[in-house]
């Protein structure tokens, strides 16, 4: 299953387990069936996003408000660890620039420069 990856998906999902998985999607009877098929081939991100029928209407309130999980400093820490995430990985791939993993690190990389570009997100200041 991995082959069939792109170097970027493979780059984040290729450690997954994904006949686990399917079993596990399969076994629990998750709504979402295409999940595996997702983390083949990967999810998008923007756009016209499936509905996975695994969000539903109704249930108990949320024990948090959202401001209690999702602030600013809350936001920070988080984007602080997925930096550090990023420079760890980056950095251990660009040990040997003729990996599949600076090859996928590159492509993540050139397509990320593309969406800011396209006005798909905003560059961050220190860039």
């Amino acid at each position: 299953m991995v082959a069939r990856m792109s170097k970027a998906v493979r780059f984040v999902c290729a450690e997954y387990n994904l006949a686990l998985l399917a079993a596990l999607v399969n076994a629990t009877r998750l709504p979402d069936v295409f999940l595996v098929r997702r983390f083949l081939f990967g999810f998008p991100v923007c756009g016209d996003l499936p509905v996975t029928g695994v969000f539903g209407d109704g249930g108990k309130p949320a024990a948090q408000s959202m401001t209690t999980v999702v602030n600013d400093s809350s936001n920070k820490r988080w984007n602080a660890l997925l930096a550090r995430s990023i420079e760890r990985r980056g950095g251990g791939a660009a040990l040997d620039r003729g990996s599949v993993a600076w090859l996928a690190f590159q492509e993540v990389w050139g397509k990320t420069i593309a969406e800011v570009d396209g006005g798909c997100m905003v560059r961050w200041a220190a860039c």
